[in-house]
């Protein structure tokens, strides 16, 4: 098969990662009110998961149609959520500049309260995305379903806290990687959340999703 035809791998690779990449873009920018981070992210699960299904988005219309869709709900669960998200990054602060002492049962449950928060985090904006329920059944579900299946509620939260491991354990290879994260970062990782949720929930989803 010709390298550069529309069909081979590298070219369906080269255009995934250009999807993304755009995806980020508009990810972040509609993130900066911080207020919008819950229907941005929301509208991008939105279209990973039509990418996925071989459904390929009309990036900038799509987006800001799913934006606008799942506005209201993404902006209610994320005004619940900011308080603990604060906290979370409270917590690594006060780690990060040692201010907790290494070892002590503070920074352990600091340790947990991050894990705890970041799960519920990494959860409720697929299920946003993806099912029809109240804003209290999507906090509650994403709360439960990691803990129903621990290895890939680990799998997901890891991968979405690797921005603040990175920092956490290196200030230079953090700014280093920068441009990763302004260029592509936020969306692949959530590119990769997908196709591990996807697994998990398809026993949740209609028939036609699992085929």
């Amino acid at each position: 098969m010709n390298l550069f035809s529309p069909d081979s791998r590298l070219m369906k690779l080269l255009t995934l990662l250009g999807q993304l990449m755009v995806l980020n873009i508009l990810w972040l920018l509609c993130c900066l009110p911080v207020l919008t981070i819950g229907p941005s992210t929301t509208a991008l699960y939105v279209l990973l998961r039509r990418i996925i299904r071989g459904e390929p988005p009309r990036l900038l219309t799509d987006f800001f149609r799913a934006f606008r869709e799942n506005f209201l709900k993404g902006f209610l669960l994320n005004l619940i959520l900011l308080l603990p998200m604060l906290q979370m990054l409270y917590f690594f602060f006060m780690m990060r500049t040692g201010q907790i002492v290494s070892g002590g049962p503070l920074r352990v449950f600091s340790w947990i309260a991050i894990v705890i928060i970041g799960m519920v985090w990494s959860y409720v904006w697929p299920l946003n995305a993806w099912f029809e329920n109240s804003v209290s059944q999507t906090l509650k579900n994403a709360l439960l379903l990691p803990v129903s299946s621990p290895i890939a509620g680990l799998l997901v939260t890891g991968l979405n806290l690797c921005p603040l491991i990175v920092l956490y354990m290196s200030l230079e290879a953090y700014f280093g990687l920068m441009y990763f994260w302004l260029t592509l970062g936020g969306a692949l990782i959530a590119f990769f959340n997908t196709r591990l949720l996807l697994a998990q929930f398809r026993p949740f989803m209609p028939q036609d999703e699992e085929q």
